[in-house]
């Protein structure tokens, strides 16, 4: 396989025990794939349910594919559950990992502009959410005849 673009990465455990990583720039297809099924992802729409693991599991494994371990100079994959128990001495530096792998793939994340996004969509629905209300509001009134005191 050719790691594009590798990013070396140390991870801590949770003994606090360091372990170095490589991180890389997924295929085109792939990344439309994952960031259309990741959890969170803007594009997600059919996000699967932990109760679907075989789905989740392919994907964290299609994530994991790209990031690699150095051995003897040479970066191996950690394309299978196997490799990965091999090289990830606990679930928090899989977990570690498999965030790491996608915000280095989507500028998204790593340019920050994930907060001013979420801040500008919350301004869109606030704004449709007051129209709604104001229209619904003024059907409630009969035309013409001023609110009831009562």
């Amino acid at each position: 396989m050719i790691f594009r673009d590798p990013k070396e990465i140390t991870v801590k455990d949770g003994d606090g025990k360091e372990k170095t990583f490589s991180l890389s720039k997924m295929t085109a297809w792939d990344g439309l794939e994952i960031m259309s099924r990741f959890p969170g992802s803007i594009l997600a729409t059919a996000v699967p349910k932990i109760s679907d693991w075989e789905i989740v599991q392919k994907l964290q494994l299609k994530i994991m594919k790209y990031v690699s371990v150095d051995v003897n100079g040479t970066l191996l994959s950690l394309s299978t559950q196997e490799l990965i128990d091999n090289h990830c001495t606990d679930w928090e530096v899989l977990g570690r990992l498999l965030v790491a792998e996608v915000e280095y793939n989507n500028s998204f994340f790593r340019n920050g502009t994930a907060s001013s996004f979420f801040g500008a969509i919350a301004r869109q629905y606030l704004a449709k959410i007051s129209e709604i209300l104001i229209q619904s509001l003024e059907q409630s009134y009969p035309q013409g005849k001023p609110p009831s005191t009562n």
